[in-house]
């Protein structure tokens, strides 16, 4: 897993140099202060790119220019580029050239940069410019929500500030246009008066000069009071025909309110088919309801909405804070690692958030925090201590997860874990030293064999909410069993992690909903708020509880205030607000008695109710005065009106907080495919799979039964978890009706959120799985892998679960197809090895035929040397292949003079792919000489010294620094060829055999090979074997023996040493097509996850 925290820039970053294997550095554009800063870089040889200070977007250089511009620039020298002037000569290589592409925004506006740099713009210039799109398409996705954040806190500030009806109608649909990338925008307020719509404002794209009927679209939209969004105005009559000759294309309206009446309509409009999304029209609703805003009343507003917004932009400083916290420790203990675990109340996990250091592997473990005691892991059970508990220990404890503690090697750690705890005190404020005067008395001292473990316990601080808060624990110890950690030692790790906690809170969603609590607070000038965010039906309670000014600690529900009837009453109510005493109901102060006895005795004499929602999530923002007061329209429409902002403001924070732990997710995804398919050998890849599979998902168990199709038979399960019975978990399926048969017939995962109520499981009874281990949601996924089914995976929860849109999207998916990817490449893998195998016990059975042996164990000898060469995942296909094909050809190998490898894409066509060995005698003459001269010259192993000549020449030759064989390069001029063409070549692949032309004997292929200049004279025999994985045929190679010195015949051994190659090359091939097919579809997973669109 990832060793530490990542921007979603410097994610992409990455990718990006991952798919051009060029270095890569992104800038992005401060909407704020108009600069331009780099938020991204990878692949540079020291590990920044030699500028890091922001740069102007009027500035001269190339960033400047492309920002200006929008158009891509190329700069053969970087240092002669003015914005590299006063840079450090020495940070810069001799020759350094780059590529920087405009990164758009949906209405075109120049967000970012992006530069590709490389030694020479020739390399640039061969870059995929198809793959550079994708790249810039997916950093504007990313930096998509940061720009709507602030135009919408701009076209705030601009309301508030605005005089007159015509400002502010202005202001909305320049502001509307901003955020959808609309070619035009448009504000029709109604006139009461004439009763026909006037044309208030338009922005840009065109002269709006089409009235609306009466009776038409935009009264429709102001009548019902909903938007309506129209995809394609050509088949949707609603649209004007003069409006359809404007070359408008789609549309979407949306209603404007000031109070309870409906006063106009705000419309975008694009030439595009389809432009506009369900997270636009959600977009215009939150600017068209800031209408009221434009008015002098807005002037409240103002002040608690700009705190609202410096609240979330500190979440964005959470990763720094946890960087400073973490070195911290880490410099002043010595530790060798630190690692930072959250509560996450919501998902009700706690998750490694955080980590640093060397042995630091394991960021992303989730596990789950309402499990049985006896089933807590080491963090959860320090997390729900009480007394609130440190503890300390060496060696092995059975609360830990015994897949991460072997999987990373926790053996000889000896480890410490404290809590991350906030105090308040009696008016509800948190403390900012509590634990200067907190005593940590020692508890538990045991010791057994070599491992031993101590406990401190917390006194003198009341530790249950509402008076102290626990964000979450701090891991941190070393990697040497010899160290120790005293029990002052973790007193002063547990102060310096307190103090951390009061930093961290500031930058996470607690710190945002104070900002919003408070803010709604003073907007009336009232002696209390109180939010309540997120409610957990099941469990009858909210994730987080916020209070404001006075006397805090009242307004939790450990303390009953029992009004939340309140707000269940608004929810139903036509208006969303309920308040009492509500005069228009007849209510009096005695009412708030009668409702809130509680709270009235603790000196409430009016409470208001206002719904807070944010997604899904169910919220209620309460106000409250200590003195009688009747709340007047004014008042409740201030409020209002800050609420709805503040939900967007909240929605748009968590989102960007999600994007962010999308981009932790998916970096840690692709470290655990490239982990599985790079160790295909490992007797454990299944339990590892299982393993990443619930630390990903917080999972409390994960099964994997690998299946065999032509079998028809599943094996025994790995498991990873703790079992209530782990006896019972390991039988291997028999009865068809079982579930694991029904599943591997499901064509996607199916989410059972009750297991019980799920048609596909049975009904549960006594003993069963779900049963017996108290499952009560279950995600059940077939694993298949081209249409083959080799397994199928439950992952299982014990409390219920509700799937998200990113488990269903993104996360199950992803992980089903690496489990299923890492299984097929074990699979052929082995297939490979018991092949090789075979054929090295038959070579062996036949011992006594000196001749034969030789020529059958030497190539297969080789093989195996090469088979281990290209397990190094930093090898790509040209280089395996060119490793196989060397093989192919040496003397030690299977001794062909040449070797010519044909491949067929998926439309059924054959090109030319590359090839070893001569074109001419004489060239392989001089060959031969110079391989002599430098083996004799060498006291290295023939065979290493093959290999790694092969290595050398293929990176040479991806830098570009020498050129390919003459031979090579004759056969890639070589056209397609077609399955429907003569000759051995397609036969062979046809037919799904091996096909040995003879001397002399005519072949169409024979004759295209000479057409071309690879044979030019050559009428000796050849050969054509077909590449076959999987029943699927990807190719061909044809070998001859034009130019050896002894008399070689391709008779049947040098055929089947030929289909033994063959056969490698094709897995090889199959793999890393595999390989790529999952990459590019976690490279469109990420684009969806990061897109800013509703689902």
């Amino acid at each position: 897993m990832i060793p530490q925290s990542k921007t979603p820039f410097q994610t992409a970053s990455e990718l990006a140099h991952q798919i051009t294997d060029v270095p890569v550095v992104i800038w992005i554009k401060d909407f704020e202060t108009g600069k331009v800063n780099v938020c991204g870089q990878a692949g540079f040889d020291d590990g920044l790119f030699p500028i890091d200070e922001v740069t102007e977007i009027d500035e001269a250089g190339i960033i400047g220019r492309v920002m200006a511009n929008g158009t891509a620039q190329v700069v053969p020298d970087i240092r002669q580029d003015p914005l590299f002037h006063g840079g450090d000569p020495s940070r810069f290589p001799d020759a350094f050239a780059i590529l920087a592409l405009p990164i758009f925004a949906r209405g075109g506006e120049t967000v970012g940069v992006i530069g590709f740099c490389a030694e020479t713009a020739d390399r640039l210039a061969h870059l995929d410019r198809k793959a550079l799109a994708r790249i810039t398409d997916l950093v504007a996705e990313q930096a998509e929500p940061f720009r709507r954040i602030f135009y919408l806190a701009d076209a705030t500030r601009r309301l508030i500030k605005s005089r007159n009806l015509n400002d502010v109608a202005r202001i909305l649909a320049q502001t509307a246009k901003e955020l959808t990338g609309a070619h035009s925008s448009v504000v029709w307020l109604w006139n009461t008066e004439t009763k026909e719509f006037t044309h208030a404002s338009h922005a840009a794209g065109m002269a709006w000069s089409v009235k609306p009927r009466k009776d038409g679209l935009t009264r429709s939209i102001m009548d019902q009071g909903r938007s309506i969004r129209i995809d394609d105005a050509t088949e949707d009559k609603r649209i004007q025909k003069k409006l359809r000759a404007q070359r408008i294309r789609s549309q979407v309206g949306v209603p404007i309110q000031r109070g309870k009446e409906r006063i106009g309509v705000l419309f975008a409009n694009s030439g595009k088919v389809g432009h506009f999304t369900t997270n636009d029209e959600y977009l215009l609703e939150t600017l068209a309801g800031q209408f009221s805003a434009g008015f002098s009343w807005g002037q409240r507003l103002m002040g608690p909405m700009d705190e609202v917004e410096e609240a979330i932009s500190r979440l964005f400083d959470l990763d720094e804070g946890l960087d400073k916290l973490c070195r911290k420790i880490k410099v002043q203990f010595g530790f060798d690692y630190v690692a930072v675990q959250f509560i996450h109340p919501i998902a009700r996990i706690i998750e490694t958030v955080f980590g640093l250091g060397s042995k630091m592997d394991w960021v992303g473990v989730k596990h789950p925090m309402d499990v049985e005691e006896d089933l807590r892991d080491i963090q959860v059970d320090v997390a729900r201590s009480h007394p609130r508990r440190i503890e300390v220990l060496r060696g092995w404890d059975r609360r830990f997860d015994r897949w991460i503690y072997d999987r990373f090697g926790h053996k000889d750690y000896v480890r410490a874990w404290v809590p991350m705890l906030l105090v308040r005190d009696e008016s509800g404020e948190i403390e900012k030293d509590w634990w200067q005067s907190a005593y940590w008395r020692e508890g538990i001292r045991e010791s057994f064999h070599d491992n031993w473990r101590f406990t401190l316990e917390l006194e003198g601080i009341e530790d249950f909410p509402p008076k102290s808060y626990l964000l979450g624990t701090v891991d941190a110890g070393y990697a040497d069993p010899r160290r120790r950690i005293t029990p002052d030692d973790a007193r002063k790790l547990v102060d310096l992690v307190s103090e951390g906690a009061l930093e961290l809170r500031k930058a996470q969603l607690p710190g945002v909903l104070e900002a919003v609590a408070d803010g709604a607070r003073r907007i009336l000038d009232a002696d209390a708020a109180s939010l309540h965010f997120a409610y957990n039906e099941e469990r009858g309670l909210f994730a987080y509880e916020i209070t404001a000014g006075k006397n805090r600690l009242r307004f939790y529900h450990h303390n009953a205030p029992r009004h939340l009837g309140l707000w269940r009453q608004a929810i139903e109510a036509e208006r969303p607000t309920r308040f009492m005493p509500d005069e228009s109901r007849g209510e009096t102060d005695l009412d708030v008695e009668s409702f809130a006895p509680n709270l009235y005795r603790q000196g409430i004499r009016a409470i208001a109710a206002f719904p807070f929602m944010v997604d899904r999530y169910q919220s209620v923002l309460y106000i409250y005065f200590e003195t009688p007061h009747r709340f007047t329209e004014d008042e409740l429409r201030w409020v209002e009106s800050f609420v709805r902002r503040a939900e967007r403001a909240v929605r748009d924070a968590t989102r960007v907080l999600r994007s962010r732990d999308q981009t932790h997710q998916l970096a840690n995804l692709h470290e655990i495919t490239r982990a599985l398919i790079t160790d295909p050998e490992s007797p454990n890849l299944p339990q590892d799979i299982a393993g990443y599979v619930a630390s990903i998902l917080g999972a409390d168990v994960v099964t994997i039964y690998e299946y065999f199709e032509d079998e028809k038979r599943f094996t025994t399960p790995a498991v990873v978890g703790r079992l209530l019975d782990a006896g019972k978990v390991s039988a291997c399926p028999i009865s068809t009706d079982a579930i694991q048969f029904r599943i591997i017939k499901e064509p996607a995962p199916i989410y059972a959120e009750a297991v019980k109520d799920q048609a596909v499981f049975p009904g549960t009874h006594p003993g069963d799985f779900i049963d017996r281990e108290k499952i009560c949601s279950v995600i059940a996924c077939p694993l298949a892998m081209h249409g083959e089914t080799v397994g199928v995976m439950f992952i299982n929860y014990r409390t219920q679960r509700r799937f998200t849109d990113d488990d269903r999207a993104t996360l199950v998916p992803t992980l089903a197809a690496s489990a299923a990817m890492a299984i097929q490449v074990a699979r052929s893998y082995r297939k490979v090895k018991q092949n090789l195998a075979r054929q090295a016990e038959q070579v062996k059975s036949l011992s006594s035929l000196s001749q034969k042996q030789d020529r059958k164990i030497g190539p297969l000898h080789l093989l195996s040397r090469i088979a281990s060469r290209i397990q190094d995942p930093r090898h790509d296909l040209d280089m395996v292949l060119r490793l196989l094909l060397a093989g192919v050809t040496s003397d030690i190998g299977l001794s062909f003079s040449r070797a010519m490898l044909f491949l067929m894409d998926k439309e059924g066509r054959m090109s030319s792919t590359m090839a070893i060995g001569s074109q001419t005698k004489e060239e392989a003459s001089v060959v031969w000489d110079r391989l002599r001269d430098e083996i004799k010259k060498s006291d290295r192993d023939v065979l290493e010294w093959l290999l790694d000549d092969v290595e050398w020449f293929s990176e040479k030759l991806k830098k570009e620094e020498t050129e390919d064989y003459p031979l090579s390069q004759a056969i890639k001029g070589i056209s397609d060829v077609s399955l429907e063409q003569m000759g051995a070549l397609t036969q062979c692949i046809n037919e799904g055999r091996s096909i040995i032309v003879g001397e002399n004997q005519p072949d169409p292929f024979r004759e295209l090979l000479k057409q071309n200049g690879v044979f030019p004279d050559n009428d000796e025999a050849f050969a054509c074997v077909p590449l076959i994985a999987r029943e699927r045929t990807l190719g061909a190679i044809a070998v001859d023996y034009q130019f050896v010195e002894d008399d070689l015949k391709i008779d049947d051994i040098a055929l089947g040493g030929l289909e033994v190659y063959a056969g490698v090359i094709a897995m090889a091939i199959d793999n890393t097509r595999l390989r790529d097919s999952m990459e590019e579809q976690r490279f469109i997973r990420l684009k969806r996850t990061w897109s800013d669109e509703e689902p």
